[in-house]
């Protein structure tokens, strides 16, 4: 059931197997065997023609195994991330950077830039409204007031590092935006969704295939702004770990670095775990006050600066726009939960060619909705949502002390 970009992101060859250290297995209780999925739609899929089965999320368990995740490394976070930008470049011949202005990816770019270790490429990927006169009304709001005014900023430090704009066109979607009789051709449908992408409405993986296609240099990587820990509190003790569906689908590929976590160093991830535990027993939370404080978008600004994520730029997130509740799209009777693709879909909707193509999705939408309703988590009402995604699973449980 893979789609046709899952197959190509699992075939993209690489000295070094990313799956190794992303995947699932689900566990069957009466013959005690386990069976490894490199994706989750397959593993759930399995699981659920066994009368007694347990999926288990792996996310670098070899890495985090290896050492004692209780200790504190002793280096200084900058010091970490300078480390990390230096292996990544002794080890790549080329290093692609997929650029948003967040403060993940720019925590990452500042990173090479502070310690003049050269990047080679940054990738900025934009909507297909990015001319929309209003750019606190485009869904590329972030690359607009965030991404690109920064990058002008230290235009200076990047002389030797290529820029390129990706923009969207109808024929893009054209590709994403299936009808429900081209449901194994989705893109989201089989790996990590959150909902909020409404299963390949940001079509994020075409600009990659264009760049993937257009690639010549053999040892090269696509880099991305990573992973953030949660963190849990049971008794005195704290722990981290991290669920499914905060990941892409790109992170699939043996192409892609997380930035913040390296399969030879466990450091540098372990370091923000622990600057967000040290915050977190600074404030004094309840158990309940840390689960929001780690998931919850109205913490989001004292949480990236407790893991060391640059702030700068915050201001311009979109997240600080969206509603509980979402948005409802009254032409389309369709309900949006996140800002971006609400300002996406209310800047196209007049437009005859691009409607079409949404309502087909939306057919496809509902399909999924009906047709694996195991799979999604429960509204208000307790029913079965896809358009607030899939149901997460947790990784293993890290001792912060």
């Amino acid at each position: 059931m893979q789609s046709k970009f899952c197959k190509k992101l699992l075939a993209i060859e690489n000295q070094w197997d990313n799956r190794r250290y992303i995947y699932w297995s689900v566990f069957n209780h009466e013959t005690q065997s386990s069976q490894q999925f490199n994706n989750k739609l397959e593993a759930i899929l399995y699981k659920n023609q066994l009368p007694h089965a347990t999926i288990y999320f792996h996310w670098y368990d070899e890495v985090f195994d290896r050492v004692d995740t209780s200790i504190e490394p002793f280096d200084s976070y900058p010091e970490l991330l300078r480390q990390r930008a230096q292996e990544l470049r002794d080890r790549y011949d080329y290093i692609r950077l997929w650029f948003s202005g967040g403060s993940d990816s720019v925590t990452a770019l500042n990173a090479f830039v502070n310690n003049n270790i050269r990047i080679d490429e940054i990738v900025i990927n934009c909507w297909l409204d990015f001319g929309h006169s209003n750019p606190s009304l485009t869904a590329n709001k972030e690359i607009t007031l965030a991404a690109e005014p920064y990058l002008k900023s230290i235009e200076h430090k990047l002389d030797t590092t290529k820029i390129t704009k990706i923009v969207l066109t109808i024929d893009d979607y054209k590709m994403v935006l299936a009808g429900a009789d081209k449901l194994g051709e989705i893109p989201y449908l089989h790996a990590m969704d959150r909902g909020a992408h409404l299963f390949g409405l940001n079509c994020v993986q075409y600009p990659w295939e264009k760049v993937l296609d257009s690639t010549t240099n053999e040892n090269y990587c696509d880099l991305f702004g990573g992973t953030k820990p949660v963190i849990k509190r049971k008794g005195d003790n704290y722990y981290f770990y991290i669920v499914d569906t905060s990941l892409q689908d790109q992170y699939l590929s043996r192409r892609a670095e997380d930035f913040f976590v390296s399969t030879q160093n466990s450091a540098l991830f372990l370091k923000t775990a622990h600057m967000l535990k040290n915050c977190v027993s600074a404030l004094k939370l309840s158990d309940n006050q840390i689960d929001a404080f780690c998931k919850q978008n109205a913490y989001r600004l004292i949480y990236n600066k407790a893991i060391g994520r640059d702030t700068i730029w915050h201001s311009c997130a979109l997240f600080k726009n969206d509603q509980n509740n979402g948005y409802y799209v009254k032409e389309l009777d369709f309900n949006i939960q996140n800002f971006k693709h609400f300002r996406f879909v209310e800047n196209l909707k007049h437009d005859s060619n691009w409607l079409s193509l949404f309502k087909a999705h939306t057919d496809s939408f509902n399909v999924m909705q009906k047709e694996f309703n195991f799979l999604w988590n429960l509204n208000s009402n307790g029913i079965p949502d896809a358009n607030l995604g899939y149901q997460g699973h947790m990784s293993k449980f890290y001792a912060l002390s």
